[in-house]
């Protein structure tokens, strides 16, 4: 069947869309009686691309979907040079993989990244995700003179929401105009006197801050079509190691995160935040075993179902060493998905991403 789901909303069969023409007045909240899994997500992913053609006064296309399949979990991987190479051509287009994330050594030029994100969406689907860490401060994978933002801390330290906000839709109309269509950004963790391996990527350590940021940013951001990412849920206020390095128990109490750590992602979610990434530390208060993304508790039952989130779910990097020290590249994609996980991030390790799209191609299979 071909359902056209904004342009004529009372033909929609297996859902209850509000009865508008405009992607304006479209909330999470108004969507959230959609049905079909697959279709919310659907929705949920095309409203900040409609709704930034209406602000330039262009017609928002309806969305169109041929038939409704449940959404297959995917891979998104990092390329490894500043060329797509045939290997992840083929892997794009056997459906496994889902998008990719730009670093740095991926930028060559603006023409050159233009020509590759062109490739890369020739290969994929029109909804491939072409992602970028592009935090401001140390976190950048752009020149300077692309995307000149400092710290996220220092906006939070003068309260510059405003500014926050009109700087992040700067950078994302480059991005958008390079290609790239997701940020993973914003960092909403709240900051303590523990984590100060991540100080300078925290807006504050007043969660109530960090809340209004969240709104600003996600709304800033996908107001300019590209998708926000936020990120690291559930919050990573209680951990006082790198992640990248090992694996850390949180032992706040589930009060604690309540009143700290999950404001500023309910704030992100009422705002239409696109994805949302999960965090690779242990809370013991929430699951004492599985680290959250591995967690049906956390990813699932938290969430998808408690917190109503209804968009894309990403991993943290499974080739972090807080995963890889303790799970092969096989059994972390699997409970990933166990838990819940749509998408799968592995970067900069092809053997690793080779048996990652090997292990996720048997499962399909099986």
């Amino acid at each position: 069947m071909q359902t056209e789901l904004l342009g004529q909303p009372q033909d929609v069969r297996h859902t209850r869309l509000p009865q508008s023409a405009r992607y304006s007045e479209i909330t999470p909240k108004s969507i959230s009686s959609i049905n079909d899994y697959s279709l919310a997500i659907a929705m949920h992913m095309a409203i900040p691309f409609a709704r930034a053609a209406e602000q330039r006064g262009e017609r928002a296309p309806a969305l169109r979907v041929k038939h409704v399949v449940p959404l297959q979990p995917r891979l998104v991987l990092s390329l490894a040079g500043p060329e797509p190479d045939d290997e992840l051509k083929e892997w794009i287009e056997s459906g496994l993989v889902a998008g990719v994330v730009l670093f740095a050594d991926n930028f060559v030029s603006i023409s050159q990244l233009t020509a590759v994100t062109g490739r890369l969406k020739e290969w994929g689907s029109k909804s491939f995700h072409i992602m970028i860490d592009e935090e401001g401060g140390r976190v950048r994978r752009l020149p300077p003179n692309l995307s000149p933002m400092p710290s996220i801390s220092s906006y939070g330290a003068d309260g510059k929401v405003a500014q926050t906000a009109q700087d992040y839709a700067s950078v994302c109309r480059t991005l958008s105009r390079m290609g790239i269509n997701t940020l993973l950004a914003p960092v909403l963790d709240v900051r303590t006197a523990e984590n100060t391996w991540l100080a300078d990527r925290m807006f504050s350590d007043n969660s109530q801050d960090v809340v209004e940021f969240a709104s600003y940013v996600v709304h800033a951001v996908q107001h300019t079509g590209v998708a926000a990412c936020a990120k690291h849920f559930p919050g990573l206020g209680g951990v006082h190691d790198d992640l990248h390095h090992r694996q850390f128990l949180v032992g706040d109490s589930v009060q604690q995160i309540e009143e700290r750590d999950l404001p500023p992602f309910r704030s992100a979610i009422a705002a239409g935040v696109g994805m949302i990434m999960v965090s690779h530390a242990i809370y013991y208060a929430l699951d004492p075993v599985r680290p959250a993304v591995f967690s049906p508790l956390i990813v699932t039952e938290l969430l998808r179902k408690r917190l109503g989130f209804s968009g894309l779910i990403l991993t943290d990097d499974l080739v972090m060493g807080a995963i890889t020290h303790v799970l092969p590249i096989e059994k972390a994609v699997d409970d990933a998905l166990q838990a819940g996980c749509d998408l799968i991030l592995v970067c900069r390790n092809r053997p690793v991403q080779r048996r990652a799209v090997h292990y996720l191609s048997q499962r399909v299979v099986r």
